[in-house]
């Protein structure tokens, strides 16, 4: 398994914020997850898959959605950890797997629900389970 960055210490934990941030590039959604935050004990973690590649990063701020208009980007937010009720679940159980230019990271919280970031080549997505 390829990963840049340190796993965060969060199993165990109550999930305070779950956000997908998407990319949206001249109005049509691209991926659904290109970027996934994550708030565990007060601290707001990243984690990114590209090309098989797991990345994990300390957030310095609170995610905000944002674009760059003169592009046609934008990185638009869906707050799933309310969506789905997954905000004060703890999580139970976290597994990572990453083959070619794909990767998984699949968390399992306490009710039994699993949220599963899946990255293929240069898009990632989300859905829920259980």
């Amino acid at each position: 398994m390829e990963m840049i960055g340190e796993v965060p210490d969060i199993l165990g934990k109550p999930c305070e914020g779950l956000i997908c941030e998407a990319f949206d590039y001249n109005g049509t959604r691209v991926d659904d997850a290109n970027v996934v935050h994550l708030r565990f004990s007060g601290i707001w973690h990243r984690l990114i898959i590209d090309s098989g590649v797991i990345f994990w990063r300390i957030s310095e701020k609170t995610p905000a959605p944002w674009q760059v208009e003169a592009e046609g980007w934008s990185y638009p937010h869906t707050d799933i950890g309310v969506a789905f009720g997954l905000v004060g679940q703890r999580l139970a159980k976290l597994d990572m797997n990453t083959s070619n230019l794909a990767g998984e990271v699949r968390f399992v919280f306490e009710d039994g629900r699993a949220l599963i970031i899946e990255g293929q080549e240069d898009g990632s997505n989300y859905r829920i389970e259980g």
